[in-house]
């Protein structure tokens, strides 16, 4: 939580104790704001619409979201589908479960 907090990535609502009781949403939302970070340092300062065009592009059209409220990113796997596009060997598709909404 510390290193997040240095790094700027936003925290509210968020603390060490939800990553101990593996509250996935939380934890999703934490890794959704590194990722963005991440792409941030990629593609350059880019507007969220830039930055789903851009993944959308990257991925099958039935992974594809409509903007980040989109209920298909609850399951990570249109993160996924994105990583694999830029990396085929960084998702291990073996350990991917299909997914749910807790």
């Amino acid at each position: 939580m510390e290193l997040a907090a240095k790094q700027k990535i936003h925290l509210s609502n968020v603390g060490g104790i939800d990553f101990v009781d593996g509250k996935r949403k939380l934890i999703l939302g934490v890794i959704w704001q590194y990722f963005r970070k991440d792409m941030l340092k990629t593609l350059g300062d880019l507007t969220d619409e830039q930055i789903l065009d851009w993944a959308n592009h990257r991925v099958s059209e039935d992974h594809r979201v409509g903007n980040f409220k989109d209920a298909k990113l609850k399951t990570s796997h249109f993160y996924f589908h994105v990583m694999k596009s830029i990396e085929h060997r960084a998702i291990d598709w073996n350990l991917v479960l299909p997914g749910d909404n807790s």
